[in-house]
């Protein structure tokens, strides 16, 4: 629910069109003065003036009461789809996401899961001493700072149907990774909203639960992809309740959920889904603090969840905090055979969080330092085969490998299953 001004701006702007329309349409001649009229764009000017503009973002110190007691009550149900309904759906939409398209994409990494294992395959070959660790192991494990590790995270944004081939590729491999699903996502379930009665229903994919078991019963972790936010500026619904609420149904399974990892990020909603959490900061640059945050006329409640009471252990970004003197490597896929890489020494990690330069060289020269890492290209865009590679430079230090299902996950057509074999 939106504040008082902001529903009398969308009356009036209906009153506006409404006159317009019959204007053109009709020809009616209207009972209405000249200044009336000016009268009544004068004051929707007013009204707009009075609220943020867009992508303004507003930071409140005391919770809002009142939009809270706005919000929609949620109800949750079991949704009746089948299995196979999902996985269809779920099959279709990453072919058009990844742009599967006469048996190419332009998106995704390579044409079967074939290349993710023998991508795996030589990561191990080359580079025989390196641990692999779940997200949940690396924030317990008291670090070796003469060790190399790696962590494999998925962020399970949309393609789960291609997340238990994987997760068997792995396994067979010896590799514990950590599959973070998105409580969000269509394959996980959907909201129907009933603004008369002022309940948002969602309705749970509960047929989904023996694939998340799956996962976990393979030896990797499963953990939360958090959204909030999203919940609260999009749908007008308690985004802490309903966060809270898929911890403790994932736990009912069976499934031991100690960690989350935020998705998006602040660019969408004004803040980080961290943020949710108590003491947690609320973007990169902005520190803990705020109880909610107006993004594009969107409010989200921010502090709300206690992480020690919910049993949560870590957040997967908890990496960057420079609590151990290791350089930490992040290699994210972003289009077809190409990588993204973030290299960060504890140098980096200590200058982005107290903005003061460790070397005294500057920011030119201090990047220079790091002129091993680059591509012969020049830049940090890495192609798949080059991955392996990666794990010997700088070492020792911690490799975060963040693999989206999808970019593995080609179709041939919208109803076929992901290529496990090219």
């Amino acid at each position: 629910m939106i504040h008082d001004f902001e529903q009398r701006i969308i009356a009036l702007e209906s009153n506006l069109l409404s006159l317009s329309r019959r204007l053109q349409e009709t020809n009616e001649e209207l009972q209405i003065t000249q200044q009336q009229w000016e009268d009544l764009v004068a004051l929707h000017a007013e009204l707009i003036a009075q609220c943020p503009q867009e992508n303004e973002i507003v930071y409140q110190s005391n919770f809002d009461q009142k939009r809270q007691s706005q919000l929609l009550d949620l109800d949750i149900q079991a949704s009746e789809k089948s299995k196979d309904e999902i996985v269809f759906e779920v099959n279709k939409a990453v072919y058009h996401q990844m742009k599967c398209v006469n048996g190419l994409s332009s998106e995704c990494l390579s044409g079967s899961l074939e290349e993710y294992r023998l991508m795996l395959k030589d990561i191990i070959a080359q580079n025989p001493s390196v641990t692999f660790l779940t997200a949940h192991e690396l924030s317990q494990t008291l670090i070796n700072e003469e060790a190399n590790y790696c962590q494999i995270r998925h962020d399970v944004d949309a393609d789960i149907v291609s997340c238990l081939p994987m997760a068997e590729i792995e396994a067979s491999l010896g590799i514990k990774s950590t599959y973070f699903l998105l409580h969000t996502s269509n394959y996980y379930g959907d909201f129907k909203l009933d603004l008369t009665n002022r309940v948002a229903t969602f309705n749970r994919n509960e047929n989904m639960a023996e694939l998340y078991l799956a996962l976990q019963k393979l030896g990797h972790e499963v953990a939360v992809h958090t959204d909030p936010l999203y919940l609260y500026q999009n749908f007008n619904i308690d985004g802490a309740e309903a966060l809270e609420k898929e911890i403790r149904w994932l736990r009912s399974l069976g499934l031991s959920i100690t960690g989350t990892a935020p998705h998006n990020n602040s660019d969408e909603y004004g803040a980080s889904n961290s943020a949710i959490f108590i003491n947690r900061d609320i973007t990169t640059e902005k520190k803990a603090g705020a109880q909610g945050v107006i993004f594009n006329n969107k409010w989200a409640a921010l502090a709300r969840l206690d992480e020690a009471k919910l049993g949560l252990l870590y957040e997967a970004d908890d990496i960057n905090s420079p609590t151990h003197n290791m350089c930490v490597d992040y290699l994210s896929p972003v289009a077809k055979d190409k990588w993204y890489r973030f290299f960060k020494t504890p140098e980096i990690l200590h200058w982005e969080k107290t903005g003061e330069d460790p070397t005294g060289f500057g920011e030119a020269n201090f990047w220079e330092l790091f002129s091993d890492i680059y591509t012969s290209e020049g830049d940090l865009t890495l192609r798949t085969s080059d991955i392996p590679h990666t794990f010997s430079q700088r070492s020792p230090k911690i490799s975060i490998l963040s693999v989206h299902p999808e970019h593995f996950g080609f179709r041939s057509r919208e109803s076929a299953m992901p290529i496990l074999k090219g």
